[in-house]
């Protein structure tokens, strides 16, 4: 795919996602895709997503660096540091909690409140065993464990008790309150008990908005508890916390001071695109102790000076998660994060209205933010009947959970479409099939009353809660101050309902009756007045889109140079004719539609009904000529267009009080959005230069101001005003003076506070970013991502930046309100470009590559769009089959025996996990599970913390970092073992270790078998390993993270020799397979042991297809994940077999050819065998020599590399890793080398 087709893919996909999003109404919410962003999906908690959010993940796409340490990005972990001061600052917590605090705490992005606990978890554990151990030197690590105990509520989420199943530690779960919330003397009491049997006290984590009933445990009491006992106290405000941005809401976290971490999810409330779950710690030096495994390759000059976030989560790798929080916060600014949170609650608690107003209907518990758990009073038989025909009509999806016995249904405000019409229309649902659940079990008699008990308390009682509005602010006069004082309560009843039911209404239509809707047909003509008048704004919207936007950003219709050439001269009014034309076809359509509403009102209300029908403001400077006339008629109510054209079509001569008068009328902020500058040409005409970057800003923000002076006329106050005589036309009163006047400055202060960003909110449902906004940056992104890329080889491709380099480049705080794109787009290059590693650059050389490429950024637009959290099948059955079905597919490719595949009538399948260093985890812990269970068939007496003691797994000395974190995360040891002359691990060495193991009394119960080590890239001896390893009952891993993608050209098959006998396999196809970051795919013979050991199944995560799909959540450490087989899918289709074998080949060519190169000097050596992409080679000589030439190389920062050692001998690695990669770079990369190999070896000559 070239630049010029993914822009116009990209371009494509845009307009797929934005009619996807602005029409998933209309979709069923539960068919193969799960519409999680559906106002009508009301299941689990929201998975958040923008238009801002997918630009961002664009970028990070584009960019593709793995920031794991400063060093291999500085950009991408100053900006989280910054960013998560931002936040916490936003959510008031403690400085403590800060990195700018001067102190050791600080923030850190996990992908899931799930790796948020369990990382936590990990951290208290290794800091009590530190303790302990100090108090009781001759205690076993092992018997400290068995004694740990932590503690959590019955309430809290599945996954603190899977992050017990971890951690290998106890978890008590407490009982509740009356109002589901833990409470400190319950925490005080367990721990005693506790105590007084011997056990260790040392982890709580106490669950604000828990995900059953979005209960509050006491934080408050259970800290003075913690405190008191050391303990380490987190929490978890996964969902809730959100809300906490916002003043009113930060009661529930009182006693925050109290805790030693906390964590919630952006990427559920807060519009941040999954995965992006922050957490905050006062003192992490306990989480980076326990997982710190420093290998040389990782290591740099800098290293202390700021966080290395490898070091504070499971996996190694990381995307650039926080430019996307980056974007969110600068493009909606913290007030319309919070009006967005407001408008949820709001509709929650108008839901809970709705449900109290039925008798036959009960709340269960507390409804404090979007929240509303609810039944049918009677059994749970009856609920769950009720649960499955709501599902199974697949008109709104809810999810059960049950509290003490008690069944009930949640409902949760989950879309950032979701408006009152969608809760009303969720609440007929529910009552459509409680009436059939109910007439189905009742008499007819029994069914006549329930039905007139329904109408008469439940929809008139809606009809009254119609008025409450989503978007609540401060900021206007509400509807009902603006009413006249002799209306009485039927007819606000009325307009209140007109109000919701009309969309965009008219505010100044005031009926004026003493008549009630008394019978269902009035009921059923508002609906058709709802409709009728959504139409009308929808084309009147339409109209200004088509022909505003046409007319200043120069399309066919209106371009002068399409017209008349490059002609100066032409006319403002030979571009209003062209304006004419087009408008008078959309005019008889909106006239139709007029016609059609006042046949409606007419029906609704008789005669009698008084009804003062507004006046569109007239144009106020087009209407003077009698050639204008026509252009009255058509433009009377496009106010916003209307005051446009003026401003462009006046002539105004060379007079500064012409001047200064246009800048009264038209604001300046806007002047200067729109315009670049206004000068003058002549005595006789106006010049006027667009600003074509911003013109679409503009647009929308005149039609904010216009929409906020229509706001302000609500009262029947408009009228029309004829120019001034001695006024300019276009400097007639403007509807800006008119509203201040005729209101009597009833808004004058409140217009004046409302900024530039806020004006743009005034509108009721108006977007931050809406679709044709998000279709033009992401044509625009789309232009920078190509720039970058395809002139990516002249950047530098290290940074010269030091640590800390970003924070006097950007604001201490969040912006409360919006900024513009241009500015964020400005700063991309200001701000984080100069602190970017450059992973795709041809002259980058360290580590192993990071794909990338055209097609997979365009699934992952298309994944961010669709935002479902595959965690189990029903959770969108699309995601999961499609993972089955591409795994299948790359497992064919790879010729894996079919025991793997979930094709072959097993056990086994596929499953896609973060990184390698998940997938070595997850076997690690399948193997333990599976092993502790064998030994206690055979032992029953043996306490499981006996057998941890005794379980020992094994790898080659030159593994992965990651596999030796895996044995410390799942507490076992880990033996390196010594590798031959070509640093392969031989199936005699490990054989003898595990003779020698078993001998002292050790259970040898895994072992993981490399192929590609990172360190040189050797093959362990499979075939060798597999026959020991099944002749000893050990799970034998497969690690071959770089090297497996080669596995898909038949010529490197024989080094996977001996897979038939490997229980799990794992590669990254987002390292050599032009798969983005983050794709690791992993294959079980039978995942059972996964599963088994890692089950825990909540209420609501069950479902009805259970046993007859994978439920993915069960293969992995979290509970979320993304819809990541799509990017596997795309390059797959895109590329095909036969390339992807075509790229992987010419790589391994590249390699051969810079081998040639090193060895054709003598003063070289290589190291190793060249296999794959990768070439060790040194200077013949010390390692000190070989030190100072790397250093030398990576201070001119024109190619990078990093340096390794084998049994004590230094090295540098070289690995072809760009996509872009050619012969011509190998070559540039060597002149580099021996330029600075000469410099070294010259100065060693002179000063000897």
């Amino acid at each position: 795919m070239d630049p010029d087709s993914f822009k116009d893919y990209a371009n494509e996909m845009a307009e797929y996602i934005t009619n996807y999003l602005e029409n998933i109404r209309d979709r069923r919410v539960l068919p193969t895709v799960t519409h999680w962003q559906s106002p009508k999906f009301h299941a689990y908690f929201p998975t958040a997503q923008s238009y801002p959010s997918i630009l961002a993940d664009m970028l990070s796409g584009a960019i593709a660096c793995i920031g794991f340490s400063w060093i291999s990005s500085p950009a991408c972990t100053e900006l989280e540091v910054i960013v998560l001061n931002w936040l916490g600052k936003m959510l008031d917590l403690p400085k403590e909690f800060l990195a700018c605090s001067g102190g050791k705490g600080g923030g850190v992005i996990q992908g899931s409140a799930s790796e948020a606990t369990l990382i936590a978890l990990l951290g208290a554990k290794a800091k009590k065993i530190k303790q302990v151990k100090e108090q009781h030197p001759d205690w076993m690590k092992n018997e400290i464990v068995g004694k740990l105990v932590a503690y959590c509520s019955c309430q809290a989420h599945s996954s603190v008790e899977r992050a017990g199943l971890f951690g290998g530690v106890k978890f008590r779960q407490l009982e509740v309150d009356e109002k589901h919330k833990l409470r400190g003397d319950t925490f005080a009491d367990a721990i005693r008990k506790d105590k007084e049997q011997g056990f260790i006290p040392f982890y709580a984590v106490a669950t604000l908005g828990t995900t059953i009933g979005c209960a509050f445990d006491r934080l408050d009491e259970m800290g003075i508890v913690a405190n008191r006992e050391d303990i380490w106290l987190h929490v978890d405000a996964a969902y809730a916390g959100s809300a906490f941005i916002c003043p009113e809401f930060r009661y529930l976290m009182k006693g925050i001071e109290m805790a030693d971490s906390f964590d919630f999810n952006p990427h559920k409330w807060m519009l941040v695109n999954f995965d992006c779950s922050t957490m905050w710690l006062k003192d992490p030096t306990y989480i980076i102790n326990a997982f710190n495994v420093d290998t040389l390759y990782l290591k740099y000059d800098m290293q202390g000076s700021a966080p290395d976030y490898r070091h504070w989560q499971i996996p190694l790798g990381r995307r650039f998660r926080s430019l996307k929080l980056w974007f969110v916060l600068r493009l909606y600014g913290v007030e319309n994060l919070q009006k967005f949170i407001r408008s949820h609650v709001a509709q929650a608690h108008e839901f809970e209205a709705l449900v109290l107003s039925d008798p036959r209907f009960e709340i269960v518990g507390e409804v404090l933010m979007g929240l509303i758990c609810f039944r049918l009073k009677g059994s749970n038989e009856l609920n769950e009947a009720l649960l499955k025909r709501i599902n199974g009509a697949g008109n709104i999806h809810l999810v059960p959970s049950k509290i003490k016995d008690t069944y009930f249904l949640r409902l949760v405000v989950c879309s950032r479409f979701s408006e009152s019409k969608d809760i009303q229309y969720s609440w007929k649902e529910i009552k459509l099939r409680a009436n059939e659940i109910l007439e189905e079990q009742s008499s007819p008699a029994d069914t006549e009353n329930a039905n007139a008990t329904d109408f008469s308390n439940a929809d008139l009682h809606a009809s009254k809660n119609l008025c409450q509005s989503p978007l609540n602010t401060n900021d206007m006069t509400s509807d009902s101050e603006m009413l006249p004082a002799t209306q009485t309560s039927t007819e606000s009843k009325i307009s209140s309902s007109l109000h919701e039911l009309g969309g965009e209404r008219d505010q100044s239509e005031v009926f004026q009756s003493n008549n009630e809707l008394s019978d269902s047909n009035d009921m059923q003509n508002l609906t058709k007045h709802r409709s009728a008048q959504q139409d009308l704004a929808n084309r009147d919207n339409s109209v200004k889109r088509n022909t505003v936007k046409s007319f200043l950003r120069g399309s066919g219709d209106f371009s002068r140079k399409k017209r008349k050439g490059n002609d100066d001269k032409s006319t403002d009014r030979d571009v209003l004719d062209n304006i004419v034309k087009i408008q008078e076809e959309e005019r008889i359509k909106l006239d139709n539609l007029e016609l059609k509403l006042d046949r409606i009102i007419k029906k609704l209300f008789p005669e009698e009904i008084k009804l003062k029908r507004p006046h569109g403001i007239p144009a106020f400077s087009l209407r003077t000529e009698e050639e204008w006339e026509k252009l009255e008629e058509i433009l009377a109510d496009d106010d916003a267009f209307t005051y446009v054209v003026d401003v462009f079509a006046a002539k105004m001569k060379n007079k500064d009080s012409e001047v200064a008068a246009l800048q009264s009328v038209l604001p300046k902020v806007i002047t200067n959005s729109l315009f670049r500058s206004i000068s003058w040409g002549g005595t006789q005409k106006t010049k006027i230069a667009f600003n074509k970057s911003k013109t679409y800003e503009a647009i929308q923000e005149v039609g904010s101001y216009i929409k906020s002076w229509h706001d302000a006329d609500a009262a029947a106050i408009r009228c029309r005003t004829p120019p001034v005589a001695s006024t300019p036309p276009a400097l007639a009163e403007s509807p800006r003076a008119r509203g201040y006047r005729r209101c009597q400055g009833l808004l004058s202060e409140s217009l004046a506070r409302l900024s530039r960003c806020t004006l743009l909110q005034t509108c009721k449902r108006k977007q931050i970013m809406d679709p044709d906004s998000f279709k033009d940056y992401a044509n625009e992104m789309a232009e920078y991502i190509t720039n970058y890329l395809e002139n990516i080889r002249d950047r530098k491709v290290l940074p010269t930046v030091e640590p800390g380099y970003m924070k006097p480049l950007l604001p201490s705080e969040a912006p409360q309100t919006p900024e513009q794109w241009q500015d964020i787009m400005a700063d991309i290059e200001r701000v984080i470009m100069p602190g970017v590693t450059h992973w795709h650059s041809p002259k980058f050389h360290a580590y192993f590559p990071t794909a990338q490429s055209y097609p997979s950024i365009l699934a992952d637009m298309l994944s961010g769009a669709i935002a479902c959290i595959g965690f189990s099948w029903i959770a969108s059955p699309a995601c999961t089959e499609l993972e089955v079905i591409v795994l299948n597919w790359l497992g064919k490719m790879l010729d894996l025996p079919k025991e793997f595949l979930a094709c072959s009538g097993g056990k086994g399948g596929g499953v896609i996990q973060g990184t390698a260093s998940e997938a070595t985890l997850v076997a690690l812990l399948g193997a333990k599970a599976k092993k502790i269970k064998q030994v206690k068939e055979q032992h029953p007496n043996w306490m499981e913390n006996e057998i941890v003691e005794k379980l020992v797994a094994y790898c080659s000395c030159q593994a992965h970092s990651s596999v030796e974190r895996a044995g410390l995360l799942g507490g076992v040891k880990f033996r390196q073992l010594e590798v031959d002359e070509k640093h392969k691990l031989r199936g005699d060495t490990f054989a003898d270790a595990i003779r020698k193991d078993k001998e002292q009394g050790f259970i040898p119960f895994y072992a993981v078998a490399t192929l590609g080590t990172t360190v040189d890239c050797a093959f362990d001896r499979l075939d060798e390993m597999g026959i020991v390893a099944n002749r000893e009952d050990i799970w034998l891993h497969v690690d071959a993270a770089y090297a497996g993608s080669a596995f898909i050209c038949p010529e490197f098959r024989y080094l996977m020799k001996g897979i038939e006998m490997a229980d799990s396999f794992n590669f990254n196809p987002h390292k050599w397979m032009l798969v983005n970051f983050d794709c690791s795919t992993m294959w079980l013979k039978d995942p059972t042991y996964v599963i088994n050991a890692f089950n825990v199944d909540p209420l609501y995560l069950k479902h009805d297809m259970q046993g007859s799909a994978p439920d993915y959540r069960h293969w992995q450490i979290p509970l979320g994940r993304r819809f990541r087989s799509l990017k596997l899918w795309f390059v797959l289709r895109l590329y095909g077999v036969e390339n992807l074998q075509k790229f992987i080949r010419s790589h391994v060519a590249q390699a051969h050819e810079f081998e040639a190169l090193v060895l054709s000097d003598p003063r070289f050596e290589i190291v190793g065998e060249v296999l794959m992409g990768l070439v060790c080679f040194r200077l013949k000589g010390s390692n000190e020599l070989n030190e100072a030439l790397l250093k030398r190389i990576n201070g001119a920062g024109n190619i990078h590399l990093v340096p390794s050692k084998i049994k004590d001998t230094y090295f540098l690695r070289l690995a072809v890793c760009s996509r872009f990669s050619e012969s011509k770079d190998i070559q540039y990369s060597w002149k580099e080398i021996k330029l600075r190999a000469n410099e070294i070896l010259e100065e060693q000559s002179v000063s000897k």
